[in-house]
């Protein structure tokens, strides 16, 4: 998915096993590149905005992830 539009800025909410994990805050940085240490159902949730409007949001696929 893309997002169109001036200056905008990206947050990210990583679960775990369907509970909030780790959030990052609001930036510029339209990727996220996340190192998954531990075993667990993974889905990321990304928030979009431009200035002060309304942040619109979407979610990943569930991510399985094992570790031996």
């Amino acid at each position: 998915t893309t997002a169109e539009g001036k200056d905008l800025k990206y947050a990210y909410s990583v679960y775990k096993d369907g509970k909030l994990f780790q959030k990052i805050p609001y930036s510029s940085k339209k990727e996220l590149a996340y190192k998954l240490t531990k075993s667990g159902d993974y889905r990321v949730r990304v928030y979009v905005k431009a200035g002060k409007e309304k942040a619109v949001a979407k979610s990943t696929e569930l991510v399985k992830v094992t570790k031996s």
